[in-house]
């Protein structure tokens, strides 16, 4: 059959379609059919269109149709149900998977310091960690020791900077791993700086994992949602890492439902990310600040998940929440010591351990007074 035009039509007619064809009702065109497993995606394109002409924000018309597409999906073949009979065979390719791991040699996903990993157990899918502390006390050079670690054991980390641009960030890195302080690598630059710098770059391209990073600032939950899914369906990703939840804009659906709430918006937030986390069977870690009063916390015993922004909407969604403080001296100066404090814990105890910063070189290690003495009297090499 052919058109106006003299092109064929690929559709049929209502003479030609079967008995079962259903005429969909939602997008009026009387001469074309759609076969009955087809009928959801012409609902949901018609309830796109509605949307759309009704104004709604291209953020809100994106968070719909993924939800939508997932419902959809979940109908036609959800494996989110797993039959009593089914859990013995799924735990018994859990265990053989984990035996053969053990058994090769390959290095399993583990925190960066002995102290973390004696009270969390490794990464788990799923898994919400919230880190919080005040403003500058390390949140950042924390989360970037941790990618680095997941990379060094053969891992993929999707590190999303909301503030940090890309350029810092690898400064940053380049302190860490070559020993050179930043303003080094800014202000004293020179062709031996940029030899150890190759050098160094050229034992970090050697890892057997890698860090994506996304530059994100000002995007939504939504937005870095949809990044997350798209990345880990091409090149699985090991753990997801968001700097931080303060800098995640809200959606124009989220402030039509809370309006000027920051807390309810944020709670919103914190429940999309876990629901991301659980889906796609991925651990996510995430920054958040906490309160001024815990500025003036000293040692852990000052800190409680209370004081995280928000308070309660986001550590009662976390399985992890970890918080940070730096002690001052005399004269009220920070001092290179970190008290950490595991303020909950599903995945293992909870409990306070001591760390300590090098500030210039944007690392953390596991306190010990030797390190502690290195940083303060010289402030290099650790």
């Amino acid at each position: 059959m052919t058109n106006a035009n003299g092109n064929e039509k690929n559709s049929q007619t209502l003479d030609q379609a079967p008995p079962d064809a259903q005429i969909p009702t939602t997008i009026e065109n009387p001469t074309v059919y759609v076969q009955p497993e087809a009928q959801p995606y012409i609902e949901i394109a018609s309830e796109l269109m509605r949307r759309a002409i009704a104004g709604e924000a291209p953020d809100a018309l994106n968070n719909f149709l993924s939800e939508a597409l997932y419902r959809v999906g979940g109908t036609l073949d959800d494996t989110s149900i797993m039959h009593w009979h089914e859990t013995f065979d799924y735990y018994e390719s859990v265990l053989t998977e984990r035996l053969r791991r053990r058994e090769s040699g390959e290095r399993q996903l583990r925190w960066p310091w002995a102290s973390w990993n004696n009270y969390i157990d490794p990464p788990d899918p799923g898994m919400l960690v919230i880190v919080g502390a005040p403003d500058g006390l390390g949140k950042t050079v924390l989360v970037e020791n941790i990618a680095e670690q997941i990379a060094q054991d053969g891992g993929h980390v999707l590190f999303f900077h909301l503030e940090l641009a890309p350029e810092l960030m690898f400064d940053r890195r380049t302190a860490r791993h070559a020993f050179i302080d930043r303003r080094s690598l800014k202000m004293d630059i020179n062709k031996d700086v940029i030899r150890v710098v190759r050098d160094t770059n050229m034992r970090l391209r050697s890892w057997p994992g890698q860090i994506t990073y996304v530059h994100s600032p000002g995007w939504t939950i939504d937005k870095i949602a949809d990044v997350i899914r798209g990345i880990h369906r091409q090149d699985p990703v090991d753990m997801v890492i968001v700097d931080y939840l303060q800098k995640v804009r809200h959606t124009s659906d989220q402030m039509r439902m809370f309006g000027a709430n920051t807390t309810a918006r944020e709670a919103d937030t914190i429940e999309r990310f876990k629901i991301v986390a659980e889906r796609e069977a991925l651990p996510i870690v995430l920054i958040s600040q906490m309160r001024k009063d815990a500025k003036g916390a000293t040692t852990a015993s000052g800190l409680s998940r209370e004081q995280l922004l928000g308070t309660g909407s986001i550590s009662n969604r976390s399985n992890v929440v970890v918080l940070m403080t730096r002690e001052t001296d005399e004269d009220g100066v920070k001092t290179p010591i970190i008290h950490v404090k595991i303020d909950k814990n599903t995945m293992g105890r909870e409990g306070a351990f001591l760390m300590v910063i090098n500030g210039p070189r944007f690392d953390i290690r596991d306190f010990s007074h030797e390190l502690l003495e290195n940083i303060l009297n010289s402030g290099v090499d650790i």
